[in-house]
């Protein structure tokens, strides 16, 4: 049994009516009946809204409410509230219980406080049917008393006058009704296809049902048919959902323009979820970018620029994920007074157009478990290029994202074992992502495709050494760098300075003597074209003798020798890093290695009671804790040696 049939019976009940009623009353009375109700819906239209915000601003007594739900915090009880300020304080505690500010002022609150103000605006309307057939009665009467008893003639015209009234009342009651469940009804729709639960099934069963009463096929069908450019959802559910508007930020959200933005975006959103679950599940870490259409492309993009409500809720979102992934101890309102600066419409807009990009290359076919296939994909680093340099273009990536990743990296790299090597993060911090991102994106990529051209195998250093392609690679590679003054003024300095850390706080190389405040001090882009040069014919020095290391008697007797190693000292000796850092470090771990190679033989050194030892290497008063040489009262390990203790110092007069 179709229960909504009752429905079709009580619609066709009120018709017939209105309609006798019409044709009984004749042309003036039902001309006056109709008038007396068209006022009130009139003025119930006109008024709902100013009613509603007139509501939303009434004073409350939260103690007296809270003596009846309990629900509201303690500290709200105390005060009397308006509607709006009351609902914005309570949702406020409850979602950001530890953040005073928060709680006064957040999107979330927004959205919830729009949300509400509908609501408040649907009982109203509601609430008022009632006022609407009292004043239609009022008036009806004070128009009798104006006009007097009217002659039952024209009664066709009244029979007319008489549907006019049906079609007012079933705008005024029936229409909601009906709109609710075809909107109930079309949400259930889509969910059961894609998202499909038993309880979604059991739901549609009704829905089916709604779908086959008369009324909907006589009457809503066709006029959706006949007046509604969108097909996709009836007009009874266009007209309710249409009269669902509030404001968001100051702009007016109309229920039916979104669903229908977010119905027809709805299957490429589906492929989008799908394609997520298939990644979290390890069965199959495959992304296809073919099942991706332009249109599904442009289709999810359209709703980052068309959707009033989307555009709202990814605001109050990062702010609420902001403020749930931080502890205490972590000061995150600086990033969500940053979130609320953003113009989030331009912010959007270009996330919209960094997701167009998608369509010139949705024919691409990503392995993610299979990393190899991935960086060795030439089109997959064209989408990353695509991707990377739109992104420089969202403020939300350069002036939030960015700058908070380089404070984590800051904050790891300046605390535990790091701490007292002053690592200086101010040039990378000082980068303006916006307008030099791209072109270092270019040239780290620039890179990366020259290597997948050369196809050198670095996984084995022997075979690339000997790679006849790699003294050009190495040209390439120093070439395209010194283009980059993101890389060669801000990131590189940091790097050689981590690198050096690490090599401070390596054992072995604290036991050679380098002096690495002096290493600090480089200048390295001073000295990136030496180095290119210096590491370029040292490879193809490398490749002229054809050094075999189980075999290196070959490479003494090699007539070349002399030649080579005359063009690798002069190179060494004019790059200024390698003549006086480099070079000095690797023979201190020669001699170091030999020292410690027993097969080399031994020979007895006497220990007196008079030590000699290098001037710099002693100092009175240790400077910082790096210092590691002998100084007063500090106690150092010679080398292969004891421990000693330099108590006082004697200095000639």
């Amino acid at each position: 049994m179709n229960y909504f049939y009752i429905l079709d019976i009580l619609v066709l009940v009120v018709l017939l009516i209105y309609l006798l009623g019409g044709l009984i009353k004749g042309f003036k009375k039902s001309l006056r009946r109709l008038i007396a109700l068209l006022i009130p819906t009139i003025l119930l239209f006109v008024f709902l809204t100013p009613i509603t915000k007139g509501i939303m601003k009434t004073e409350v007594n939260l103690a007296k409410i809270d003596n009846v739900i309990e629900v509201i915090p303690d500290e709200f009880t105390k005060e009397t509230y308006s509607i709006d300020k009351a609902i914005s304080l309570v949702i406020g505690s409850y979602v950001y219980p530890d953040d005073p500010t928060l709680q006064e002022d957040s999107e979330v609150q927004k959205l919830v406080l729009s949300a509400s103000s509908m609501i408040v605006k649907i009982v109203v309307y509601f609430a008022s049917l009632s006022a609407v057939w009292l004043l239609s009665i009022i008036i009806r009467i004070i128009l009798r008393i104006i006009f007097g008893k009217e002659k039952r003639t024209g009664k066709l015209i009244g029979l007319g006058l008489g549907f006019a009234e049906f079609i007012i009342f079933f705008i005024l009651v029936f229409l909601p009704i009906f709109g609710t469940l075809s909107t109930a009804s079309s949400i259930v729709d889509d969910l059961s296809i894609y998202a499909p639960e038993d309880d979604l099934n059991e739901v549609a069963i009704y829905t089916d049902m709604y779908e086959n009463s008369i009324i909907k096929k006589v009457v809503f069908k066709p006029l959706t048919k006949v007046f509604c450019t969108k097909k996709t959802v009836s007009c009874d559910a266009q007209y309710v959902l249409s009269a669902f508007t509030f404001k968001v930020n100051e702009e007016k959200v109309n229920l039916c323009d979104e669903y229908l933005e977010i119905k027809e975006a709805l299957p490429s959103i589906t492929k989008v979820i799908e394609v997520a679950e298939n990644l979290s599940s390890e069965e199959e870490m495959v992304v296809n970018l073919s099942n991706f259409t332009d249109e599904d492309i442009e289709n999810i993009s359209s709703i980052l620029r068309n959707s009033h409500l989307i555009r709202a809720s990814i605001p109050a979102i990062f702010e609420y994920v902001i403020y749930s992934s931080n502890d205490m101890e972590n000061d995150y309102s600086k990033i969500i007074n940053q979130l609320k600066n953003l113009d989030w419409d331009k912010e959007l807009i270009a996330i919209a157009d960094l997701i167009n990009v998608l369509k010139d290359h949705n024919d691409l076919e990503i392995n993610v478990g299979n990393l190899e296939y991935v960086i060795q994909s030439e089109g997959v680093i064209y989408l990353v290029e695509d991707i990377v340099s739109g992104a420089f273009q969202i403020n939300l990536v350069t002036e939030i994202v960015l700058p908070l990743a380089i404070d984590v990296l800051e904050e790891e790299f300046t605390t535990g074992e790091f701490e007292n090597f002053e690592i200086d993060f101010t040039e990378i911090k000082s980068i303006d992502w916006k307008t030099d991102g791209s072109p270092f994106v270019s040239t780290v990529l620039s890179i990366y495709k020259e290597y997948l051209k050369t196809n050198i195998n670095f996984t084995d250093f022997t075979v690339a050494l000997n790679d006849e392609k790699l003294p050009d690679f190495v040209t390439f590679t120093f070439d395209e760098l010194e283009k980059s003054n993101i890389i060669t003024d801000k990131l590189l300095p940091v790097l050689m300075q981590i690198l050096i850390a690490n090599l401070e706080t390596n054992e072995t190389m604290s036991n050679l003597d380098i002096d690495f405040d002096a290493l600090k001090s480089v200048i390295w882009k001073d000295n990136l074209d030496s180095i290119k040069i210096l590491l370029h014919d040292l490879v193809i020095s490398y490749q002229t003798l054809d050094i075999n290391p189980d075999e290196f008697n070959l490479v003494l007797k090699n007539n070349k020798l002399q030649i080579e190693l005359d063009k690798a000292v002069n190179n060494i000796l004019n790059c200024d890093v390698f003549a006086e850092y480099i070079l000095p470090i690797a023979m201190n771990a020669l001699i170091n290695s030999l020292e410690e190679n027993e097969e080399l033989g031994s020979r007895k050194i006497s220990f007196s009671r008079n030590l000699y030892i290098e001037r710099d290497d002693f100092i009175e008063e240790k400077p910082n804790k790096k210092w590691k040489r002998l100084a007063l009262g500090v106690e150092v390990r010679l080398m292969h040696a004891y421990f000693i203790t330099a108590n006082s110092v004697e200095k000639d007069e």
